[in-house]
């Protein structure tokens, strides 16, 4: 194969690859919005262009999530925040990597708050390899209903809070006012379980990160727990920046 026709081959590669991209459906949270209410960014609420669709969804499904945030003993506005952060750097790009993954048998995060399969799986009491056929139903579950989703995402916060190394005896008043632990137990959101020592555990870039989302003004309309105060936590990520994962910089 001579050069010319390696580069033809190449191009026609890249024509069939952008087609599929651009065919891909997005898989954002506008799809499970019914009627927005904000079309438009709103700078005096701190709704940025990437905040509006986040908002939307946040303003539709705020009931869902205020039920299973009680149902499962947290902060109505910490769950809240995870689907912030799942979405705010949301691309077509990472849409087509899960519909790619999922074809290809992977174990792949879906839905609004990004909860991988397997751990949907298990929070079911499932701990076996999933079949083609529960395959099929967490991947409709997470992806499809967004309700569902939600509780998902409060159900795997409440295992990683409620494990004996980590926040068990916490009411959601008392983990709401803890910045350390719900630094903790969002850096595990992303990581996984592990099995330090309380006094060993660390908050990484996603903590930090989830804990600066909690101080949108915007969430406190829709939200009974109140957003964070700005000063506070940055004070408290300076003090503790040493437990701050620094690969991630």
């Amino acid at each position: 194969m001579n050069k010319i026709e390696k580069a033809v081959i190449c191009a026609l590669l890249i024509g069939i690859g952008t087609e599929f991209y651009l065919a891909t459906p997005s898989r954002n949270l506008k799809r499970y919005i019914n009627n927005p209410s904000l079309s438009a960014p709103d700078i005096s609420r701190d709704i940025g262009k990437r905040d509006v669709d986040i908002y939307n969804f946040l303003k539709q499904y705020a009931p869902d999530i205020k039920a299973a945030a009680q149902r499962d003993g947290l902060p109505d506005i910490y769950v809240a925040s995870f689907i912030v952060s799942e979405n705010y750097n949301r691309n077509k790009f990472e849409d087509l990597k899960d519909v790619l993954g999922y074809n290809l048998g992977k174990n792949v995060s879906l839905g609004s708050g990004q909860v991988k399969m397997r751990t949907a799986a298990g929070l079911d009491g499932i701990t076996e390899k999933l079949s083609r056929e529960q395959r099929e139903i967490y991947r409709a579950r997470l992806e499809e209903d967004p309700i569902e989703g939600i509780n998902y995402i409060s159900k795997y916060l409440a295992s990683l809070k409620n494990r004996p190394n980590r926040f068990p005896n916490f009411s959601a008043e008392e983990f709401a006012n803890d910045y350390r632990a719900m630094g903790i137990t969002g850096s595990e959101y992303m990581i996984g379980p592990t099995d330090s020592p309380l006094d060993k555990a660390e908050i990484n870039y996603y903590g930090a990160n989830l804990l600066t989302i909690m101080t949108k003004p915007y969430l406190a309309e829709m939200f009974a727990t109140k957003p964070l105060p700005g000063e506070k936590v940055e004070a408290f990520l300076m003090e503790n920046i040493q437990s701050i994962d620094k690969s991630t910089e």
